[in-house]
C-alpha cells in the first residue's frame, strides 16, 4: 500500500477510533464511579463544613465528571478542566455549555504534570489516576486543597499505566494530612471485572 492509500485508509478509520474512545466515557462503570464520588464528596463537604472557591479536574476527558456534579447542583464557582486531547476539551465544552455561557467554565489542554495553582482553597478531582504517568500533578496540588482521587485496580484489558493494588497501596501513594473518605467498589462485568478505589480529604 502506498502513502496516499495508506492516509485514506487512516482517515476512515479515524472517526470510528473517536467514536469508540467517546463510548468508553459514558459506560456504566465511568458513570458509576463519578456519581459514587460526587455523592460521597457532597456528604464530606456538609459534614465538615468545607469551602472552596474553583474546581479542577485533571484528565477530563469529554467531561463527565463535570455534567454528574452540575446536575446534582454541586457547589463549585468554576469548573476548570484540564486534558491532553484538545478534542476531548471541544466535545466537554459542548456537553458543558451551561456552564461555558454563565462564564464558569474554563477548558486547558495542558500536561496536569505541569500544573500550577494560584491559591489553595480549591478542590482537585483526579479520577484518571490509572492513565497517568507519574505522580508529579498531585505533588503540585497545594496543601490545605480538598481532594477527591480515583484510581483502579488493572485488568490486562485497558490502556492503565498506574494502577493500583489495594486500598493500603492508594492511601500510601497519596498521603493526604486528613483523610475523610476511603473506600472501594466492585465492578464484574462479562469481559473483565475490577475494583475502583477512592480517596477524600485535605493535602
Amino acid at each position: 500500500m502506498d502513502c496516499l492509500s495508506l492516509g485514506k485508509a487512516i482517515s476512515r478509520i479515524e472517526p470510528m477510533i473517536d467514536l469508540v474512545t467517546d463510548e468508553l466515557c459514558f459506560t456504566h462503570g465511568q458513570w458509576e464511579s463519578k456519581i459514587w464520588l460526587v455523592e460521597k464528596l457532597e456528604q464530606e463537604i456538609q459534614r465538615h463544613n468545607l469551602d472552596f472557591s474553583d474546581t479542577h479536574v485533571l484528565g477530563s476527558w469529554l467531561g463527565l465528571l463535570g455534567m454528574v456534579m452540575y446536575s446534582r447542583g454541586f457547589p463549585f464557582k468554576h469548573l476548570h478542566n484540564y486534558d491532553l486531547s484538545e478534542r476531548s476539551l471541544e466535545k466537554a465544552k459542548m456537553f458543558l455549555d451551561s456552564l461555558r455561557v454563565t462564564g464558569r467554565l474554563t477548558q486547558t489542554q495542558q500536561d496536569v504534570n505541569s500544573l500550577t495553582y494560584a491559591n489553595d482553597n480549591i478542590l482537585v478531582c483526579n479520577t484518571s489516576i490509572d492513565n497517568i504517568e507519574g505522580s508529579e500533578w498531585f505533588d503540585r496540588i497545594p496543601s490545605g486543597a480538598l481532594v477527591a482521587l480515583q484510581t483502579r485496580s488493572g485488568n490486562n484489558i485497558n490502556d492503565e499505566v498506574n494502577v493500583c493494588n489495594s486500598l493500603t497501596e492508594f492511601k500510601w501513594q497519596f498521603p493526604l494530612k486528613d483523610v475523610l473518605y476511603l473506600g472501594s467498589k466492585y465492578f464484574s462485568y462479562p469481559e473483565f471485572s475490577y475494583y475502583r478505589y477512592m480517596l477524600i480529604g485535605i493535602k
